[in-house]
């Protein structure tokens, strides 16, 4: 048996990398400042979140046909899968860390918002836009404006939570 370099679970890990990491490349441009990238960004965030707790439940054992079939493109039930708890209790850990780091930099707008309910509110919006209940508004023309979450906030906190289980080559336990 392969170790872990060549687990399912190290495979989605550094696919949900590459998206934080691309959507980094995106913030840092001018044209992002200036809207034309916010929408790719968020769309390459939703897709690495999504990836990041998909590993989670693979390397509890789940197959990624069964995650993929139970799930689809559901964050909210992604994120709220039991199995994920231990995700989600290191997301919050890292989101103080980050918000602590983002009030020094005023290039980062969410600081003055933060409260204990922000990254939930944040993955609250992402799943909105992400699923069918905006008839999936990241992937297709939509009419109207929707209110996107923080994308370097995002990125910041579940690109660190994915580095740190890549790293420790262990999931987070519920």
């Amino acid at each position: 048996m392969g170790g872990f370099e060549e687990s399912a679970y190290c495979r989605w890990l550094i696919r949900a990398q590459r998206h934080f990491e691309a959507v980094d490349v995106l913030i840092k441009s001018s044209k992002y400042v200036r809207g034309i990238l916010f929408l790719p960004a968020l769309q390459l965030t939703a897709h690495g979140v999504e990836l990041l707790l998909k590993a989670n439940l693979i390397s509890a054992g789940w197959t990624p046909d069964n995650v993929k079939k139970k799930f689809s493109h559901n964050l909210a039930k992604l994120w709220h899968e039991p199995k994920n708890k231990g995700i989600r209790d290191e997301a919050v850990r890292v989101t103080v860390e980050v918000h602590t780091l983002a009030a020094q930099n005023p290039r980062w707008c969410f600081a003055p918002d933060f409260h204990p309910g922000f990254l939930e509110e944040q993955i609250e919006r992402l799943a909105q836009l992400h699923g069918d209940t905006t008839q999936f508004a990241l992937r297709y023309p939509q009419d109207g404006i929707l209110e996107g979450p923080q994308v370097p906030f995002l990125v910041e906190t579940f690109g660190g939570v994915n580095k740190i289980a890549y790293l420790n080559e262990a999931p987070f336990a519920p």
